[in-house]
């Protein structure tokens, strides 16, 4: 993967969904799960921070917010081969 700006990634053999069933809080390790055939990729451009500041409940500090409004970024997928 290459981007024309800094991004995380990851590759992995479970779904967002094995991995976090959403509001039913069921959230799972990779380690209590069976490993599928396939390989779920997730590219994130921006990530907001963190608040838990002072609680949980808490938004992050201004300078790690991200503002509502549309967001842009590209990235090439490059094979490689032997």
């Amino acid at each position: 993967f290459l981007g024309e700006q800094p991004f995380n990634f990851s590759a992995l053999n479970y779904s967002e969904e094995d991995l976090d069933s959403g509001e039913e809080r069921t959230q799972k390790h990779a380690g209590e799960l069976d490993a599928r055939n396939e390989v779920f990729v997730n590219i994130d451009g921006y990530q907001q921070g963190l608040g838990s500041i002072n609680s949980w409940g808490r938004l992050p500090m201004d300078q790690y917010l991200l503002p509502y409004k549309d967001y842009t970024y590209s990235y090439w997928m490059i094979p490689l081969t032997e």
